[in-house]
């Protein structure tokens, strides 16, 4: 994009093409969506390695975890096996060779980590990737109502395409912005620059999520 070959740039992050959107249906034994995030939002701010805004992570104005599926797992465990029915599903909806850096590298096996993330008002997550993943994801456990309301623009929506500012880029970067709601969890490979947009909120419930990244095993 840089050097002003933005159809290229655009063949390597194709938003459109890479970026997956999934509905999460509520798993036994719970009644209905609703009673399984209030379970992973409590576990979440319940969890022992809960930490604020750490130095090493893009998290800012919130708080983040450790570790989720290690034991005990507790609601997240129904949650990690959505998240692998989602992953084993988008990796067969890919060809099997395409002469795309990303496809071509699809692991055969893989590992899962995920994490909590809480913001607060102002919380956001600056632009960042996973260099350790091949593809990455959030679910979202719980969000304010100012988040979508009109008047309030893309405020705590999860953006890609934005580079960090220390890259000093002078050409305007094709962005998206897509609007996060409970129950839903968003697929994308890792190397794209993600980040939280800042919201402002009175309201007193937080933004909770759960993020994971897919980990080659071969």
């Amino acid at each position: 994009n840089e050097i002003g070959e933005p159809t290229a740039a655009r063949d390597l992050v194709d938003f459109d093409r890479f970026i997956r959107p999934v509905r999460v249906a509520a798993p036994a034994p719970y009644p209905g969506l609703a009673e399984f995030n209030a379970a992973l939002a409590e576990h979440v701010r319940r969890h022992p390695t809960l930490v604020t805004s750490p130095a090493r992570h893009a998290t800012r104005f919130g708080k983040h975890s450790g570790e989720l599926l290690a034991e005990p797992k507790g609601p997240v465990a129904q949650l990690e096996q959505a998240i692998r029915g989602a992953v084993e599903g988008y990796m067969r909806s890919l060809p099997a060779a395409s002469g795309h850096p990303f496809i071509d590298r699809r692991p055969r096996r893989f590992g899962l980590s995920a994490w909590g993330v809480i913001l607060d008002r102002q919380g956001h997550q600056v632009p960042h990737i996973h260099p350790s993943a091949w593809l990455s994801g959030v679910y979202y456990v719980r969000l304010p109502e100012v988040i979508g309301q009109a008047g309030q623009g893309s405020a705590g929506w999860i953006e890609f395409g934005r580079p960090p500012e220390h890259f000093h880029c002078t050409a305007e970067p094709e962005l998206r912005a897509l609007r996060p709601e409970p129950g839903q969890m968003f697929l994308f490979p890792s190397y794209f620059y993600h980040r939280t947009v800042p919201f402002e909120s009175a309201d007193t419930d937080a933004r909770i999520s759960i993020a994971f990244d897919v980990l080659p095993e071969d």
